[in-house]
């Protein structure tokens, strides 16, 4: 039974080490990075390019640079959830009791973050060319005002999206710094 179990230790390691939380999440930021770059990128250009022919003269220019901004937010998305992969072992501790509970709550603020600054930079770019360039097209004055109203709109919601999500991330990291905390005392203690 010694054989067994001593063959086995390395895959005990593995688990209660916490590697089986640090690499799954490690690549599921990547392909997460991956996969909402290239959606954001293959939308905006597919959904965009399907309606810019409504506009007029003037207005491409403002549909070009909208494009280029969200392109831009594609590839820092890339570039984010990748930075951010390098981090996932920062919350979970070696062989710690509660291991799953670091991990949620890392990618629940990772994900809230880049979700807000999508939000705050994609709506504030929209807001704000569109108050300068959408009135000088001839599609309307009152895209000014709206215009600008959108910009701050949306980096409103972006901020508050940010700290909601982070706010949920903590409470969770908190719970599970907690259990881990309680988890080392009562083993310090029974020494």
């Amino acid at each position: 039974m010694d054989k067994v179990l001593s063959i086995l230790e390395p895959l005990f390691n593995y688990i209660d080490g916490g590697k089986l939380f640090r690499q799954p999440f490690r690549i599921l930021y990547y392909v997460l990075g991956v996969v909402f770059g290239l959606g954001i990128i293959y939308g905006v250009t597919k959904y965009t390019l399907d309606t810019i022919h409504y506009l007029n003269g003037g207005a491409y220019v403002f549909a070009i640079l909208m494009i280029l901004v969200v392109i831009a937010s594609g590839v820092f998305t890339i570039i984010y959830w990748f930075k951010r992969a390098k981090l996932v072992g920062v919350d979970i501790p070696e062989n710690a009791r509660f291991l799953a509970i670091p991990a949620i709550s890392g990618f629940v603020i990772v994900f809230g973050e880049w979700l807000g600054l999508m939000i705050g930079v994609i709506g504030v770019c929209f807001g704000v060319l569109s108050a300068i360039l959408l009135p000088i097209t001839g599609n309307g004055a009152e895209f000014f005002l709206t215009g600008l109203l959108m910009a701050v709109g949306a980096a409103i919601i972006g901020f508050i999206n940010i700290l909601f999500w982070r706010l949920i991330g903590e409470q969770i990291l908190a719970i599970g710094s907690i259990a881990n905390d309680c988890a080392e005392i009562r083993k310090n203690t029974a020494k």
